[in-house]
């Protein structure tokens, strides 16, 4: 995906099902693919895009998600909402969206076509009246994962976090995988430390029966998800 400059569904499917090969090869059920941001030559997303086009990167992304699991591999757009038009790396730092979400419609079409998974980025949303998330990145704000993507634009799927090991947009903040996880999202990704964010998720699910409710609809999302891909 890094080398390759894909124009055509019929490319797209075509390096969809490779790239499919190589994960059964290996025994990996799940493709963290596709990135469906609309920039190119953003500093975190670079080459790895389907370009700057909306409608083209809607469309490639839409068809590597419909090749991807036509091959019983778990499909996963992102970065929600939207890291192709922001200035920097959340690699390195805190990264904004200023104002209107631009990229969010790219989902829409990709919710309805069935895609399993949705990877949240750590991207901090300001001066938006509707969608601001209170200096949080975005995978840690109840407002981005569960009213926006779940509710309002319905998607019932696995919403994943980003990485929370490397990346400082988020590693400076405070038990940010347990906040990840009251946010909304089903899987947490790499947390620095997974036996203290079982510790930390246990524990408020104790305390707090709501949540507590929320974690185990997410347990039996992805006990289902395994069923259907024959893993269990």
């Amino acid at each position: 995906m890094n080398t390759i400059d894909i124009k055509t569904n019929e490319e797209c499917d075509s390096i969809a099902h490779l790239i499919n090969e190589e994960l059964k090869a290996l025994g990996i059920h799940q493709n963290f693919a596709p990135v469906c941001d609309i920039s190119s030559n953003n500093e975190a997303i670079k080459n790895r895009s389907f370009g700057s086009d909306k409608k083209s990167v809607t469309e490639l992304s839409r068809q590597f998600i419909l090749s991807t699991q036509e091959d019983n591999i778990v499909a996963t757009a992102k970065h929600f909402p939207g890291h192709g038009l922001v200035k920097g790396d959340t690699h390195k730092q805190s990264v904004y969206i200023d104002g209107e979400l631009q990229e969010v419609d790219i989902y829409k079409p990709l919710i309805e076509s069935g895609v399993i998974s949705i990877m949240v980025a750590h991207i901090t949303v300001l001066n938006n009246p509707l969608y601001d998330t209170k200096g949080l990145p975005a995978t840690c704000s109840r407002t981005i994962v569960t009213d926006l993507l779940k509710n309002e634009l319905d998607f019932k799927g696995i919403i994943i976090s980003d990485a929370l090991n490397i990346m400082k947009a988020v590693t400076i903040l405070e038990k940010a995988p347990l906040k990840a996880s009251m946010a909304g999202c089903d899987m947490i990704l790499m947390p620095i430390d997974e036996l203290e964010t079982m510790n930390w998720i246990l524990e408020e699910m104790k305390s707090n029966p709501i949540y507590k409710k929320q974690v185990e609809q997410s347990v039996k999302k992805i006990i289902r998800l395994k069923i259907c891909l024959g893993l269990v």
